[in-house]
């Protein structure tokens, strides 16, 4: 189920033997498990346990045995992702509901075998999608007396890059500043909401994309303005459009794409990101950018040629590709 029908099921008093979490975005992995705490634990001192995968099915099986002292215990087991021995072992666990204990598995893989059994409901905490963070965002400055624009709220998932976990830190913040009664617009997200530095990468390569000159070169000069070196805006480039190139040659799928570019859990999104992106420029264009950045950084680093001046150029040239 999406998350939103979960909260609902909680709310209708509806319960479920254990829950699977299943999904990248950090927030709605670890919200979950708080709304099932706030729900069916009085007292998380005694009622509460929470393991990793690699403490053992045994370890977990101990705690779900164990008594309540407040109605509810709830075992957490995160990363676990069981062979079918130790599936036997929880099947009776998973496959009704118990009076006292509520089992919560938290993944961020898919594993199938899991999802066989009736009394394990499967939440899915995937990044949510552009609208549905757009009104959260909306309906959280309401709920603290705030109101906040739709175009702002999308302002703040565009510099968040619909990181939940970046979006609740960022919308915690205009809250604080605008103060209860006060209002959030455009010019309030820019001032305080920290833009990403993929979220960056990814508007420059849209501009140059776009063949829009004037606010490639804005973007360049505003990182320059907030400390960036030449340097290290040309590795970030460099780093970038080898990321494009290496999307737009290969065969491989999603899942295989983020292994080999060696991403971290929370950036699976850059791959669809990126595929998206690859399509505004000829794979012919990219190696060309990819080979003139790779010089430019090399020749940096040996002192042939300025920062600054490399920078320039750089950018001039992706701008003519």
């Amino acid at each position: 189920m999406e998350f939103v029908d979960y909260k609902k099921a909680l709310k209708e008093g509806k319960k479920f033997g254990a829950y699977l979490f299943e999904g990248e975005d950090a927030f709605f992995l670890t919200r979950g498990v708080e709304l099932l705490r706030a729900t069916f634990v009085v007292d998380p001192a005694l009622d509460l346990a929470v393991f990793s995968g690699e403490d053992g099915v045994d370890a977990v099986l101990s705690s779900l045995d164990s008594f309540s002292f407040s109605g509810t215990r709830l075992t957490v087991v995160k990363e676990f992702y069981p062979d079918e021995k130790a599936l036997s072992k929880l099947s009776p666990y998973l496959s009704e509901t118990h009076e006292g204990s509520v089992l919560a598995i938290v993944n961020k893989k898919a594993h199938a075998p899991l999802k066989k059994f009736p009394a394990l409901s499967v939440v899915n905490c995937g990044r949510a999608d552009r609208e549905t963070i757009i009104r959260w965002i909306v309906l959280e400055c309401k709920r603290n007396g705030v109101y906040i624009e739709e175009s702002s709220a999308f302002d703040v998932w565009s510099f968040t890059l619909g990181d939940m976990s970046r979006v609740e830190l960022e919308t915690k913040k205009l809250i604080a500043y605008a103060g209860k009664g006060g209002t959030i617009g455009r010019k309030e997200v820019s001032d305080i909401v920290n833009k990403d530095n993929e979220y960056k990468m990814y508007k420059l390569a849209e501009h140059i994309g776009k063949k829009e000159r004037e606010t490639a070169i804005f973007t360049i000069k505003e990182m320059l303005s907030l400390g960036e070196s030449p340097q290290r805006i040309i590795s970030n480039i460099y780093t970038y459009f080898r990321r494009l190139l290496f999307v737009a040659i290969s065969d491989l799928n999603e899942e295989e794409l983020f292994r080999e570019l060696k991403l971290k859990e929370s950036q699976a999104f850059l791959i669809r990101t990126s595929k998206a992106q690859a399509k505004m420029f000829k794979k012919r264009a990219l190696k060309q950018a990819v080979d003139m950045l790779s010089d430019f950084d090399y020749r940096i680093k040996n002192g042939k040629i300025d920062g600054g001046s490399a920078l320039d150029y750089a950018v001039l040239k992706l701008l003519a590709l």
